[in-house]
């Protein structure tokens, strides 16, 4: 396929109303009405011990639970001495062990060091990474209203930064968004592909929900959930068993996985007659860098529920987050960059348009959302986009 008619058709789907001034890992994004707020909350969940009493040293221990480490943005006012947070305050504010914004220098040495993986494409030159700047700035001045809520889901390991794009642009079209820190189930360890592994992700899940609930800039009766990876299965089952979910959206999660459909179904929790709400699954079509098998039985058995799933000709299961997509795209430029930036940007309208059609219940977003990729111009981007309607 013609790089450049591939990039010329995203450009064409967008180019008409990007904003001037939006930020660096945005690229083309269009910026929405509200300026974007960030605020970095750490609770304890003391029901579930994180780690043991006393340090190796002997000393107590004074907070023993566990922590969630929660990243919220949220649609705040414009203002023009406002200074933006930088990517690197995102990375560390992973850190479970330091107090925010506090770090000393083992502790962001650390956390580097504990996404090694996600930052080896940078070849040990961080620098231009950890100084870019984003579009959140802390604790600005919440906009004025009530506004849905979007909970993110952890992979495997993943930081609360890893969605950090889309939450920033979903926070300046009007919505809550809440990502958080992926832990293992006790401190030290990693997180299981198990049973285990999943009660945990969704006991995290009601955590936040609840403390969610108590804000008061949020909408409760308007909630979706979204996910990457594996996170994908825990929220699946947490709408399954919570008749509040309105959406839920996936990217590339593991609802469209043969390792996913098999946790799920191993869950008490599992029944395709409880998924009700409408459901958004994007997955990319180049080879895998892992031998991870597809399967489609999760979108295939939704009886009630509306749904969508869409074909990327031109995206990788990591391309689907900010952290291994766009942060490395826009950074690092490769031979695939320019279309996997543009592709991801049509990830962001699509995430966008879902919700408000469904959340907003935006008559214009659901008409885009039901369109053909040829009659949007995108049939260089997207090979196939399927729908089960129901009106």
């Amino acid at each position: 396929m013609n790089s450049a008619r591939f990039i010329h058709a995203a450009l064409l789907f967008y180019a008409a109303s990007a904003f001037a001034q939006t930020p660096r890992l945005w690229n083309g994004l269009r910026q929405g009405p509200h300026a974007v707020g960030f605020k970095f909350e750490r609770q304890f969940d003391h029901a579930r011990p994180y780690q043991n009493e006393r340090e190796e040293q002997g000393r107590l221990i004074k907070n023993r639970g566990r922590p969630m480490q929660m990243f919220i943005w949220y649609p705040a006012e414009t203002s023009k001495s406002a200074k933006p947070l930088r990517y690197e305050e995102y990375l560390y504010l992973n850190d479970t062990d330091s107090e925010p914004w506090q770090w000393r220098a083992e502790h962001k040495q650390a956390v580097l060091e504990n996404y090694a993986q996600e930052l080896e494409a940078f070849g040990g030159n961080l620098q231009p990474l950890l100084a870019t700047e984003t579009a959140a700035v802390k604790d600005a001045q919440a906009a004025r209203g009530k506004f849905p809520l979007v909970i993110f889901g952890a992979g495997s390991g993943t930081g609360g930064h890893v969605y950090s794009v889309l939450c920033e642009y979903l926070a300046s079209h009007g919505y809550i968004a809440i990502a958080h820190t992926a832990l293992g189930l006790q401190k030290g360890e990693r997180w299981p592909f198990d049973a285990r592994g999943l009660e945990t992700q969704m006991r995290d899940l009601n955590f936040i929900l609840n403390y969610a609930y108590r804000l008061p800039h949020v909408d409760a009766d308007k909630l979706a959930l979204a996910s990457w990876s594996v996170g994908g299965v825990a929220q699946a089952l947490l709408q399954m068993q919570n008749t509040d979910v309105d959406a839920l959206l996936s990217l590339d999660a593991a609802t469209g996985y043969e390792y996913g459909r098999d946790l799920m179904k191993a869950s008490p929790w599992f029944d395709y007659k409880k998924m009700r709400v409408p459901y958004l699954h994007m997955h990319g079509e180049l080879p895998p860098r892992y031998n991870v098998p597809k399967n489609f039985e999760f979108y295939d058995s939704l009886a009630v529920a509306e749904a969508y799933l869409l074909s990327f000709k031109k995206l990788l299961h990591a391309d689907f987050t900010a952290s291994y997509g766009a942060a490395q795209h826009t950074l690092i430029k490769t031979e695939r960059s320019a279309e996997a930036i543009a592709s991801y940007e049509i990830v962001c309208q699509y995430a966008l348009n879902f919700l408000n059609a469904y959340l907003k219940g935006d008559k214009s977003a659901r008409g885009f959302i039901r369109q053909t990729p040829a009659s949007l111009g995108l049939s260089e981007v997207l090979s196939d986009v399927k729908m089960k309607l129901r009106e």
